[in-house]
């Protein structure tokens, strides 16, 4: 890889963020299509993420991606959103104009991609959401556009739960949310009625940690969308391997 002084720099922003495959994808691109760029991780705890914004504004950073935990705070030093990153309030994309920061959210786009894949039905399906973060707030805008059937949304916080779903019924009111803690006789009542399980949470990301959900709780009929970047794959994915 060739790096001077002509060679743009792309990034994606996170805390932590080291496990992320994000640099190793891009930069094979960029050699593959003998693009003069490098991608890189920055590690940015949530106290200096005015200062990396201020700062990207003046270096040839061309862009960055935006994961866990700063897709929400991100927004307040940007210049401008578009409109579905202004209405979910979650920004994962950032591109710098000439010093100015516009972000953009494309979560939507791809979580769209995953459950056509998975051949999921979404108007036909009730879904159990878990996390109620950035990438939840993706994750239940495009169910909304695609008209849901149900959605349960459990969080451990309960206050953000409801918070999220106030949040998307502005925009959405006529869509069914039903918000409840993360706990095990929660889940246990519900498991019946679940055909789809989205994982929005952090836990996956570090190999030690354990499944949002128990092993019990999941149904061989369940389909299983986690969002969390583990190369060895989560809990919550193995259970459904165990599962069948």
């Amino acid at each position: 890889m060739k790096i001077d002084s002509a060679t743009s720099l792309y990034a994606v922003i996170g805390h932590p963020v080291g496990h992320s495959l994000s640099p190793v994808m891009h930069n094979f691109l960029f050699q593959k299509h003998k693009i003069n760029a490098v991608y890189l991780a920055f590690d940015i705890y949530p106290n200096d993420l005015r200062s990396f914004f201020h700062t990207m504004r003046f270096l040839p950073i061309v862009g960055c991606n935006i994961t866990l935990p700063h897709k929400t705070n991100a927004l307040r030093y940007l210049d401008k959103v578009d409109k579905t990153a202004q209405d979910i309030s979650a920004v994962n994309t950032v591109v710098n104009k000439n010093g100015k920061l516009i972000g953009y959210n494309t979560d939507i786009y791809g979580i769209q991609m995953v459950l056509n894949t998975l051949k999921v039905d979404i108007s036909k399906t009730t879904f159990l959401v878990l996390g109620a973060g950035g990438a939840s707030r993706a994750v239940l805008y495009c169910l909304a556009k695609n008209n849901a059937c149900r959605i349960y949304l459990a969080n451990r916080t309960y206050s953000r739960a409801l918070n999220l779903k106030n949040l998307i019924t502005r925009s959405f009111p006529k869509l069914e949310i039903r918000t409840s803690p993360l706990n095990e006789s929660y889940l246990k009542n519900i498991a019946s009625e679940v055909d789809c399980i989205i994982n929005a949470t952090s836990l996956g990301i570090k190999a030690q940690d354990p499944s949002p959900i128990p092993y019990e709780f999941l149904r061989r009929r369940h389909k299983i969308f986690d969002l969390t970047y583990n190369p060895d794959g989560s809990a919550l994915i193995r259970f459904s391997h165990k599962k069948g």
